[in-house]
């Protein structure tokens, strides 16, 4: 793995209905990232929600990366405005 790859810091948001494994092996290989470098699971249900969201709408959480580099971050915020700015032509 790059050193790259190395800074990035993925992490699970998954629901009581969802099997931790497989999210992790869902996100991993959409990612490509190993699954020995992901943060601790989130399990918790929104309050907003009140346990009333229908049933399999995240199928496999929600996926969050941290990343630990700012110059990672500067150049990927940049990529970002570059895309939204070729959107908007």
């Amino acid at each position: 793995m790059s050193d790259t790859g190395k800074k990035l810091k993925p992490q699970i948001q998954i629901h009581a209905n969802i099997s931790e494994k497989t999210a992790k092996q869902y996100w991993s290989r959409i990612s490509n990232l190993p699954i020995e470098q992901f943060r601790k699971t989130l399990r918790q249900t929104s309050r907003s929600s009140k346990n009333m969201r229908v049933k399999n709408t995240l199928p496999y959480g929600v996926f969050r990366i941290y990343i630990s580099d700012v110059e990672l971050v500067h150049k990927l915020k940049g990529w970002i405005k570059g895309l939204i700015e070729q959107s908007e032509k």
